[in-house]
């Protein structure tokens, strides 16, 4: 592990702090007990938070004014704009839309923001036991899919992406305990052959449309599947984009680089329709207005317009192909533009916001394939992982 930023961190602190230490001979504080020691650095106290109690500790019982101090030291190891030439690191809540909010940190480099990724066992398994839900009720004529997805600290040079837990070890864990119904699509190796790509927004979570690229390349390869050119399609652009993790940083020299969205419009024939649909209070599907590339957004709304509830893309050239439901966040929805190229019906499911019985969608589309896709992190929010199961009511 490279522990320079921490190192910077507690350095910054520690060199504030001295001119207000009290020198003692006998390693006592007025409470009679000895003084707390400094603690280890490690990636296991970063992520557990010991390092920051310790730390606090450490500074609380050898310097004046330690009111003063503790205000200080959470502002720097909270707020945490501590800049050392390995980047910034920020302490962040994060809502997944759940209506909680989790800690997380953030790691600022080379003007990208990415979130740091902490693997958390009882999640996984959580995660992991709803797409198993999915392998025991649905039909056995639906072939079952789970997409994983990493985000881009894990293609990062080793002394970033060790800053953080496996993603790849996390993906393949959960991998392991899905029923043997359940196909597991790897992206993985496919993203970290194209690094060298804009697959990744700097300023937001998601993968750009090129990402999902070669996500939807690799779930072609896995199915069977031909896939589409992307060179085929003319390359848009959309500049000054400041994504979803920059409301967290609102760095001047980020907001001077923003984002491009790149896009590409697999719709230049008008080929493709949609219905974009949710529910009201009596449980009543009703439709909305929407649109596959939303020319009225300029953020990541951009595409399909928002999540929905519920959604269906339908491409009129396919009428003789299947049908595919996707349930999952919204990495989703710059794969759709991609999968609706191989399917008469793209459906998607958005759980977080979906408050039917899932049989009415499945009653609706009678899908031939069903994928619980999702980005790594959400297999950590507890509560993502109780409305993915929650759909069978």
């Amino acid at each position: 592990m490279n522990n320079n930023v921490v190192a910077v961190i507690f350095s910054i602190l520690l060199a504030v702090s001295s001119a207000f230490v009290i020198i003692g001979n006998d390693g006592t504080n007025a409470e009679n007990r000895e003084n707390a020691k400094l603690p280890q650095i490690s990636r296991e106290n970063i992520i557990s938070g010991a390092f920051a109690k310790g730390t606090e500790d450490y500074i609380n019982d050898r310097i004046l004014y330690r009111g003063e101090m503790i205000d200080l030291s959470d502002a720097v190891l909270d707020k945490v704009h501590i800049k050392s030439p390995d980047g910034t690191v920020i302490r962040a809540n994060t809502d997944m839309g759940t209506g909680t909010k989790q800690p997380s940190d953030l790691l600022v480099v080379d003007n990208t923001i990415m979130e740091m990724f902490a693997d958390k066992k009882s999640c996984a398994e959580e995660y992991a036991h709803a797409v198993n839900t999915y392998a025991k009720n649905l039909d056995k004529d639906i072939k079952l899919y789970s997409m994983l997805i990493p985000t881009q600290l894990e293609f990062k040079d080793k002394m970033y992406s060790n800053l953080q837990d496996s993603q790849r070890a996390e993906i393949d864990y959960i991998n392991s305990l899905y029923d043997k119904r359940v196909q597991a699509i790897d992206v993985y190796d496919i993203l970290a052959e194209h690094t060298d790509e804009y697959i990744y927004f700097r300023t937001d979570h998601h993968w750009t449309m090129r990402g999902a690229y070669y996500g939807y390349v690799g779930f072609s390869k896995a199915t069977g599947q031909e896939y589409v050119d992307i060179d085929d399609f003319k390359e848009n652009k959309i500049e000054g984009f400041l994504g979803y993790l920059y409301s967290f940083v609102r760095d001047k020299e980020i907001e001077k680089n923003p984002d491009t969205i790149y896009w590409y419009d697999t719709n230049e024939n008008g080929n493709i329709t949609w219905q974009a649909m949710a529910f009201n209070k009596s449980q009543k599907l009703y439709n909305y207005n929407s649109r596959l590339f939303d020319k009225t957004r300029e953020n990541y709304n951009f595409f399909l317009s928002a999540s929905h509830p519920l959604a269906c893309y339908t491409n009129k050239e396919n009428a003789d192909k299947k049908t595919i439901l996707l349930i999952g966040d919204s990495y989703i929805n710059t794969l759709v533009p991609w999968l609706v190229n191989n399917y008469k019906n793209v459906v998607i499911i958005d759980p977080r916001a979906y408050t039917g019985d899932i049989e009415v969608a499945l009653s609706k589309y009678e899908p031939d394939e069903v994928m619980l896709t999702d980005y790594i992190f959400t297999t950590s929010f507890s509560g993502v992982c109780q409305k993915i199961e929650g759909l069978w009511k």
